[in-house]
Order: structure tokens, then C-alpha cells, then sequence
């Protein structure tokens, strides 16, 4: 995903200018990176889940070929290496705070996604054969109550994976301490709960 891309390089650029080059970086600068990193973190763990929980299985389960799709590396790359590099952050690197007071932050994300999606259906394929073009069936506009049921559970879904993060990271501090090996078994035990490289 670009945002988790977006976060990594403000998350490198900050302190490097700092450091190397004694740029005051202002606290605006500070405050969109933890924004994007709050709305990036746990997409990218909604996508991994989604991909082995719900699309992988359903693949196996129905037999469908386009698994295979799943198994060859550049797809095992975007939907795991996300998560493990979310998760290494958080467990073992910057440790970037994923706070319950910036519950409300979260989702924005995804609601500018939402409404671009929603915006974009018009602008792909032929409008008057095959009407609005949505990149998810559970985005589309036309199928009345379904969409509004959708949308709703993704949020409820994704402010669930924003909690996990949360708590994962309090516990990863409180409660097992600073020491490296404590969290590498963190971060490996939920990067296996999120990823999947085989059927």
C-alpha cells in the first residue's frame, strides 16, 4: 500500500534531517506522520487478513484456479510484507504510538478512499452499457442497503484491527517489557496470525 510507503519515508526523512542535517522540523510535519502512520498501520493489517481470512480461503474452499494468483511473489509480497513491516515497527523498531485517544483519526483514511472510489466509478468503462465501474462489489452504489451495510462493517472492522494495534502495543510496552526477544516472538506470532504464503 502507498500510505504504509508514505509513513516509512516520513518516518525516515524526520529524523535524518534532525540529526544529520539539524533541521527543526516543525510539529505539523510530526503530526500528519502520525496521522498517515495511524490510518496506514492498521490498513495494512485489515488487507493481510482479509487477503488470508477471507479471499485466499474462499478460493481454496471453492477450488477457484486464481489462488495461484495468490501463491506467486509479487501478491505474497503486497499483502504480507506490509503487515510484518507494520508489525516490526511497532514491535521492534521506531515503535511509532498507535494510541486509543486517536481512535477518531483512523479512519480517515478509508473514508477518503471510500468517497475516491465512489468518485472514480463514473470516470471507467461504458457508463451507458454497463453503468458505474466499482474496483469492489461491496462498494457499489446500485445495490441499495447491501453498500451501506458494507461500508459500515469495514469501519466497524477496520477500528477493530486500529484497537488490536493499540492493545498489541501496550502490551508489547507494559507488559513484556523492553527486551528484543520478548518482542520478536510478538511480532512473528502476529505476522503468522495475519499472513499467508501457502494453501
Amino acid at each position: 500500500m502507498r500510505v504504509e510507503g508514505l509513513s516509512f519515508v516520513m518516518s525516515g526523512l524526520i529524523p535524518l534531517l534532525s540529526v544529520h542535517f539539524g533541521y527543526d522540523t516543525p510539529k505539523t510535519i510530526l503530526r500528519l506522520a502520525i496521522v498517515v502512520w495511524i490510518n496506514s498501520a492498521p490498513s495494512a493489517l485489515l488487507v493481510s487478513a482479509v487477503v488470508k481470512y477471507v479471499l485466499w480461503e474462499h478460493m481454496v474452499r471453492t477450488g477457484n484456479k486464481m489462488r495461484e494468483n495468490f501463491r506467486r511473489p509479487i501478491p505474497l509480497l503486497q499483502h504480507n510484507f506490509n503487515a510484518i513491516a507494520i508489525l516490526i515497527e511497532v514491535g521492534l523498531l521506531g515503535k511509532l504510538p498507535c494510541r486509543f485517544q486517536d481512535f477518531a483519526v483512523a479512519p480517515l483514511f478509508g473514508t477518503f478512499y471510500v468517497v475516491f472510489t465512489w468518485c472514480t466509478a463514473y470516470c471507467f468503462g461504458n457508463l451507458d452499457r454497463y453503468g458505474p465501474q466499482f474496483r469492489y462489489p461491496f462498494l457499489d452504489t446500485t445495490l441499495g442497503m447491501f453498500t451501506t451495510i458494507a461500508v459500515v462493517a469495514l469501519l466497524l472492522v477496520f477500528m477493530s484491527f486500529f484497537c488490536i494495534l493499540a492493545l498489541a502495543e501496550q502490551v508489547l510496552s507494559i507488559y513484556i517489557g523492553g527486551g528484543f526477544v520478548g518482542h520478536a516472538v510478538a511480532v512473528a506470532i502476529f505476522s503468522l496470525s495475519v499472513c499467508r504464503f501457502r494453501d
